[in-house]
C-alpha cells in the first residue's frame, strides 16, 4: 500500500499511482471503494460531488464525513465523461501540498469517470429497496440523494401485512400510502413477509389508513423515529411493532414497546435458550396452541377476560379457560398484573425468533 509522501516526483512515482489506480478498475472498484483507496493514498481528505451521486468525503481511516461540512479542497479536477463536466473530485491537504497531488487528482477523476460509465440508473423503487436495506452510511446516503430526500429528515418506517391477503390488496394499501405520505420519491417496498413504506408524520398516517377502506385487515406497525438515512437499522422494530397491531388500535407504535424494543439486539439463535419462550414455542406447535397464544396477545392489549371475549366473539368463561390452560404451560400465571411485562416479553421475542427464521417456500 503506498502513501503519496514516500513516492518521488519523478516518472516511477507517477507509474505507481497509475498502476495504483489501474487495479482499482481491475479488480472491480465502485465509487465507495474508489474514495477509501484514494484517501489512504492521499492520507488526507478526498471527496467527490458527482451526477446521480451524493456528495461525499472520506478521511484515511475510511469515516465518512457530513458533506454538508465546508470543504478545503486543496486540489480538484472535473470528472468528464463524453466531453461533459458530471462532477467533481478533490483532496484536502493540510499544510503543503505534495509535488504528485495534480498528478493523484487527475488519475482519481479519471478513474472516477471510468467507474461510473457504465452506471445504469436504478429505478426509484430499487433506491426504496437499497435505502430500508441499506448495508452502511454510504448506501444509504446514495440512496437519498438520488430519492431527492434530505438524509437528516425525521421519518419512521411502517410495516404492513394481512396474513388472510389473497387478493394482494395491501400492497395497493401500502403504494397509496407511500403516493401520499412518503417524502421524496420514496415507494412503498414488497418483502416476503410484509411492505414497508417510510413517513414523516405518524398522525397522518393513521387519518390515512383508517380512510382507505381496503385497510380495515391490514396491521400496520410503526418503527422509532429517527434520520432517514439511518431508518435501515429500525426495521426490525416497525415488524415488531406490527405483531402487536390489535383491532383497537389501527397502527401500534414501536415507542409503546420502549426498552423491550433492545430485544431485537440480541441473537435469534439464543432466544430460544430462554425457559418462556421454549414453552411458548411448544405451545403454539400444540394443538389449538396459536389459538391460546393469540388470546393472551388481545387480552394484554385490551386488559380485561370481558373486552377480550367481546373481541373475539367468545364468551368470557372461555377465554378464562384458555388462559388457564396457556397459564399451566408456560408455568406463570399470564393474568396476573405482576406477570404482563414477562408474558409481554414472552410474545415478543416468539415473535422476533419466528421473524429470524427463513420464511416458509
Amino acid at each position: 500500500m503506498y502513501r503519496l509522501a514516500e513516492l518521488d516526483a519523478d516518472s516511477a512515482g507517477m507509474v505507481r499511482i497509475i498502476d495504483y489506480f489501474d487495479a482499482l478498475l481491475r479488480h472491480g472498484a465502485d465509487v465507495t471503494e474508489l474514495l477509501r483507496a484514494s484517501a489512504v493514498l492521499a492520507d488526507c481528505v478526498v471527496g467527490i460531488r458527482a451526477n446521480g451521486l451524493v456528495t461525499r468525503r472520506c478521511t484515511p481511516r475510511g469515516e465518512w464525513r457530513r458533506p454538508l461540512e465546508a470543504s478545503a479542497a486543496t486540489t480538484s479536477r472535473d470528472i468528464v465523461l463524453d466531453d461533459h463536466c458530471i462532477g467533481t473530485v478533490w483532496i484536502e491537504r493540510p499544510g503543503t501540498a505534495l509535488p504528485l497531488d495534480e498528478m493523484l487528482v487527475d488519475r482519481l477523476a479519471l478513474t472516477a469517470a471510468a467507474i461510473i460509465r457504465p452506471h445504469r440508473a436504478q429505478s426509484d423503487l430499487e433506491q426504496s429497496a437499497a435505502l430500508l436495506n441499506a448495508d452502511g452510511a454510504a448506501t444509504a446516503l446514495d440512496a437519498c440523494s438520488a430519492l431527492d430526500v434530505d438524509p437528516t429528515l425525521r421519518a419512521r418506517v411502517v410495516s404492513l401485512a394481512d396474513p388472510t391477503d389473497q387478493s394482494g390488496h395491501v400492497a395497493h394499501v401500502a403504494q397509496r400510502l407511500a403516493r401520499q405520505l412518503s417524502p421524496g420519491r420514496l415507494t412503498a417496498v414488497a418483502t416476503d413477509r410484509d411492505h414497508l413504506v417510510v413517513v414523516t408524520d405518524l398522525d397522518e398516517t393513521v387519518a390515512a389508513l383508517s380512510a382507505d377502506p381496503a385497510a380495515r385487515t391490514v396491521a400496520c406497525g410503526a418503527s422509532l423515529e429517527s434520520d432517514v438515512a439511518t431508518l435501515h437499522r429500525w426495521v426490525g422494530t416497525a415488524r415488531l411493532a406490527q405483531k402487536h397491531c390489535g383491532t383497537t388500535n389501527m397502527v401500534f407504535c414501536a415507542d409503546e414497546i420502549g426498552a423491550l424494543n433492545l430485544l431485537l439486539t440480541v441473537a435469534p439463535e439464543s432466544l430460544s435458550a430462554i425457559p418462556d419462550v421454549a414453552r411458548c414455542d411448544y405451545v403454539r406447535q400444540s394443538k389449538n396452541g396459536a389459538d391460546l397464544l393469540d388470546t393472551l396477545r388481545v387480552y394484554l392489549q385490551v386488559g380485561t377476560l370481558r373486552d377480550t371475549a367481546e373481541q373475539m366473539h367468545m364468551h368470557h368463561s372461555s377465554i378464562a379457560t384458555r388462559l388457564k390452560s396457556l397459564s399451566a404451560a408456560v408455568h406463570f400465571d399470564v393474568t396476573a398484573i405482576e406477570n404482563r411485562a414477562r408474558a409481554t416479553a414472552m410474545l415478543l421475542v416468539d415473535d422476533l425468533r419466528r421473524d429470524a427464521e427463513p420464511p416458509t417456500p
